[in-house]
């Protein structure tokens, strides 16, 4: 991981994986950090992520999922970038300006050219949307 967190109301250990994605520090920014073995995706409600009634808006949910299902995808990978081929999401409860939102992803398999993936989205012990997604891996030229 690299960077650190532009805002102090992130938990500490969480911070900006990729500073120089414009849309990712525009959309967030968004964090990960190490928890107990695993990694962990995380972005606090601020009002900009609001709908018009209040709660978080889903093209804000989904964007956070996109993220850490790509980021999961090529954790621990060089050489690789990740693009979306197939995002499939289900709402379950609303968000709140000021919550934090944490990812958990599991990768369910992984070839040559593909990462399945799936996760969810959870605000405390509240799942607020499961995502799944499969990602292609693209060689970067050297």
């Amino acid at each position: 991981m690299t960077g650190e967190p532009r805002d102090n109301d992130m938990p500490e250990g969480f911070v900006v994986i990729d500073p120089d994605d414009p849309f990712e520090m525009h959309a967030g920014p968004l964090y990960a950090r190490e928890q107990d073995g695993e990694r962990v995706y995380g972005f606090r409600v601020r009002p900009e992520h609001a709908n018009a009634g209040g709660a978080i808006h889903g093209g804000m949910l989904m964007t956070f999922a996109d993220y850490a299902l790509c980021c999961a995808a090529m954790h621990g990978v060089t050489g690789e970038a990740p693009v979306t081929v197939s995002f499939n999401a289900e709402f379950t409860a609303p968000a709140e300006v000021g919550e934090l939102v944490l990812a958990r992803i599991d990768i369910l398999r992984r070839t040559r050219s593909f990462v399945f993936a799936r996760g969810e989205l959870h605000v405390d012990d509240r799942v607020v949307l499961g995502c799944s997604g499969v990602i292609k891996r693209l060689k970067l030229e050297r």
